[in-house]
């Protein structure tokens, strides 16, 4: 049984991968009910009113399924702490699971065909004591949508978290720009896109406008992603 997957990583955190990652899965939703969400460890919980620990990163990817899965299939390993995954299990004196890392990923089998999995952080932020998501997605072999603030900085930061997906091997589908500040200056949320795409052969899939769901292109066209054809099968 395979998959057909992507991974959505960041630059940073909270450059709005669980946003992004959402999108994508509605996109999905509307031509097949068989797809799922997949965050392999998740760390940063608020408590409700019962005084129940709530991700809402796992909160949002649930809803926008199409589908009802439970919780510990779409994120089997949460902790409390706002820090790395690593240091958030250490601070309960607990430790990522490496192997539910990638095992985690077999329930999924033979229930959907196509599965977007949200990383934490960063390509480079650790995961567990031992592993960070580019060691993950060198196992599965997933394509990579690299998901961008469009700040101050984002040049920088998307180059090297391209270089450094490449220097692995990985394939890197594209570039997502998510404005994550209100009211920008309109002239630099297509500036950023068009610098970045004159340093590297990765194309810029789209920009998000500031709260917005719609993708759009550096001409302000909406732009048109297909998905599924982006993603590729792992044997896993």
């Amino acid at each position: 049984m395979k998959l057909n997957g992507l991974i959505i990583t960041g630059t940073d955190t909270d450059v709005g991968k669980t946003y992004v990652s959402s999108l994508i899965i509605q996109q999905l939703a509307a031509l097949t009910e068989r797809v799922g969400a997949y965050k392999p460890v998740c760390s940063g919980a608020s408590f409700n009113s019962q005084g129940e620990p709530v991700w809402q990163d796992v909160v949002e990817l649930k809803t926008s399924l199409p589908k009802e899965y439970p919780q510990d299939w779409i994120c089997p390993q949460r902790f409390l702490a706002a820090y790395a995954p690593s240091i958030a299990a250490r601070a309960e004196q607990k430790r990522v699971d490496d192997r539910l890392l990638i095992g985690g990923l077999k329930v999924w089998q033979g229930q959907v065909d196509y599965l977007v999995l949200e990383g934490a952080g960063g390509l480079l932020s650790p995961l567990s004591d031992a592993h960070n998501l580019a060691d993950m997605a060198e196992i599965i072999r997933f394509p990579i949508v690299i998901v961008a603030p469009n700040q101050v900085g984002v040049i920088n930061h998307t180059l090297l978290t391209v270089e450094a997906a490449k220097s692995r091997g990985l394939q890197v589908a594209g570039i997502i720009m998510n404005t994550v500040q209100p009211d920008p200056e309109t002239l630099l949320e297509t500036m950023h896109a068009e610098e970045i795409a004159l340093r590297t052969d990765v194309p810029i899939l789209g920009i998000i406008p500031y709260a917005s769901e719609m993708m759009l292109q550096p001409n302000g066209h909406p732009a048109t992603i297909d998905w599924m054809k982006l993603m590729s099968r792992t044997g896993l």
